[in-house]
């Protein structure tokens, strides 16, 4: 069987066989695609919020403060 890898693949074997190219792989691939987009969303909102309430609320802290905050609570969660 001809591919578009150029070249045969063995008798029986089909494209599908190859990790990364069976449903499953390309499922998985496409939720994690969609969830990876969707906390981007989630933590850019978050970000926001909390630098407008950070804004409100405390006379030093600026942005690079909140975001500095917010990356080291998500990498202390990630643990």
């Amino acid at each position: 069987m001809k591919t578009d890898f150029g070249w045969d693949l063995p008798p029986g074997v089909s494209a599908n066989d190859i990790p990364g190219n069976r449903a499953e792989d390309i499922k998985l691939d496409t939720e994690y695609d969609e969830l990876t987009c969707i906390v981007y969303d989630q933590i850019e909102e978050l970000l926001e919020s909390l630098q407008d309430f950070a804004r409100n609320k405390y006379e030093y802290l600026q942005k690079e403060h909140v975001q500095e905050i917010l990356r080291n609570v998500v990498n202390d969660l990630a643990k």
